[in-house]
């Protein structure tokens, strides 16, 4: 079992934060001792590796409730496909760096509020506008890191983002993806959020890509699939909010 003090949520959401990430052959008592040294935070998330069922009932007795299930989606680039349609819009696709200039533009569109089904916009305890902030952050972080941060376009228009991190010699995780409100309009193009991180992936030489999904948005898990990725682990995520 991995206890992480997330110091970096108190900044995002405004609340003292641990993330517990408990593996499926982690004992009972091992994870209630853990537990009873998480009261002093408010905010607490707990990661199971699944099958562990043991796990997830104590957490449920101990107040934790089920928020979502994360999979560690996994991708050979050699297995990297398109339908014939898809084919063709690609064509009409591509991408580029978003400049220092552009990161104003760009985040007022991650203000409007494209990510609407992860465990943080959808927890009555935050807010909207603080699960936008709570990405634009996590970009920003990455960013300083060396991450690459890309816009999508069709046809000259931007219609979406993405980002590029690599995190072993061959192997690169777009941790963030994602349409603009305004491009959900135009039919076809949801793949490209995935086959333009592929295809960058595949320039630089890379030849896997590990990302990973909430079953919270079933489309993008399909999504997934159909381009060719597999799940490769799935966790069941639990949070509780501690009054203080």
């Amino acid at each position: 079992m991995k206890v992480t003090d997330a110091f970096w949520e108190e900044r995002n959401l405004g609340v003292k934060t641990v993330e517990l990430l408990i593996n499926r052959d982690d004992s009972c008592l091992e994870i209630e001792e853990t537990l009873a040294a998480c009261e002093n935070y408010q905010y607490c998330v707990a990661k199971v590796e699944v099958p562990n069922v043991e796990a997830q009932r104590l957490l449920s007795k101990h107040g934790f409730y089920y928020a979502e299930s994360s999979l560690n989606m996994y991708l050979d680039v050699r297995n990297f496909r398109l339908s014939p349609l898809e084919s063709r819009i690609n064509k009409q696709v591509t991408y580029k760096p978003i400049s220092s200039s552009e990161i104003p533009r760009f985040e007022e569109r991650i203000r409007e509020g494209i990510f609407d089904t992860d465990r943080i916009f959808l927890d009555s305890e935050f807010s909207a506008e603080k699960a936008a902030q709570r990405y634009l952050n996590w970009i920003n972080d990455e960013r300083t890191r060396g991450t690459e941060l890309f816009e999508i376009l069709y046809k000259d228009t931007p219609i979406g983002f993405f980002t590029q991190k690599q995190v072993a010699e061959n192997t690169y995780y777009p941790f963030l993806a994602g349409l603009y409100k305004e491009s959900n309009a135009i039919i076809g193009v949801g793949f490209s959020v995935l086959a333009k991180p592929i295809e960058n992936a595949i320039s630089k030489g890379g030849k896997f890509i590990s990302t990973y999904v909430s079953s919270n948005n079933l489309p993008i898990v399909r999504l997934h699939i159909q381009l060719g990725f597999v799940p490769n682990h799935l966790y069941s995520v639990f949070v509780k909010h501690n009054r203080q």
